[in-house]
């Protein structure tokens, strides 16, 4: 529940108040059935990354995952990678191409 700062990206040490109130609305994005769901961006290869999704539901409140390969068992899992208010980038987020796990 640490910020970044802006231009350096380095994480500050003091947890952010307005990160740790919306800690909730992480399990609750990605339950929800309606949640909206994009491939993620991959900065370093500088292409969509199927393997990432992107899901909002809450105005602009924005959860990443790394979907990780399958169990022996079938089962899928993921990484969490970040949440955050995405106020900036919602119109990019939403020009991205849809996620669907059968892809």
């Amino acid at each position: 529940m640490y910020e970044s700062d802006r231009k350096t990206r380095v994480k500050l040490t003091t947890i952010s108040k307005e990160r740790s109130e919306r800690i909730d609305w992480i399990k609750a994005t990605l339950t929800d059935p309606s949640a909206e769901l994009y491939e993620g961006w991959d900065k370093k290869k500088k292409k969509y990354d199927k393997s990432r999704r992107v899901a909002f539901v809450y105005e602009d409140y924005v959860v990443v995952i790394s979907i990780q390969k399958p169990t022996h068992e079938g089962v899928m899992r993921a990484k969490f990678i970040t949440a955050y208010c995405a106020d900036n980038s919602l119109a990019k987020i939403r020009s991205s191409p849809r996620w669907s796990p059968n892809k």
